[in-house]
């Protein structure tokens, strides 16, 4: 096979390649040794090297650029079913407060509100929207308010308490007495 018809050689003969060399002897043509046998492949294999290499130092740039561009894959020791799912069981939480009403009281700092209706429906407890004949604890960051002692003259068994028995509750996942928690009226 001829070079102009070599399968393995893509890029099209420049004129001198094709009819500027002597036929007797195997000489650079164009700065480029000619081989019959290897020529094209070599070249191609050149040119695939360094296109890889150009495909690495890009991606190595963009890796430096791009701050999320790291694996965000996690090494966990949970096994994988067959088809690729993943088996997680969602671990049972205690019933808590089950039978229990709670209203949150009050202004709550830092998204403190949110956090203690997570954790009171979590443990099943009910929250109520107002206060009424079911609501045993009422949760507040604040200090006593004299519309507890009204709370109190219509639900004698409330019991109003800090967001840390709460959190307590959570932290040791059984209910803890409420006592140390609750909020007691200023002298």
């Amino acid at each position: 096979m001829g070079v102009g018809t070599s399968r393995t050689c893509p890029r099209p003969l420049t004129p001198d390649e094709d009819y500027g060399g002597s036929t007797d002897e195997d000489s650079p043509v164009g700065g480029k040794s000619i081989d019959d046998d290897s020529g094209c492949d070599t070249e191609d294999e050149l040119k695939r090297v360094q296109e890889q290499h150009q495909k690495k130092h890009k991606a190595q740039k963009k890796e430096e650029s791009d701050p999320y561009a790291g694996s965000t894959d996690e090494n966990t020791d949970v096994e994988e079913s067959a088809g690729g799912d993943v088996d997680l069981a969602i671990p049972e939480l205690p019933d808590l407060f089950l039978g229990k009403h709670f209203l949150l009281y009050g202004e709550f700092p830092n998204g403190e509100h949110r956090i203690l209706t997570r954790y009171i429906t979590a443990f099943n407890g009910s929250l109520e929207e107002y206060m009424n004949d079911a609501v045993n604890y009422v949760v507040t960051a604040e200090e006593w308010d004299d519309r507890f002692d009204e709370a109190l003259m219509e639900n004698s068994n409330l019991a109003f308490v800090k967001p840390r028995w709460v959190y307590v509750c959570n932290e040791k996942q059984r209910m803890v007495p409420h006592q140390p928690y609750v909020v007691v009226p200023q002298l």
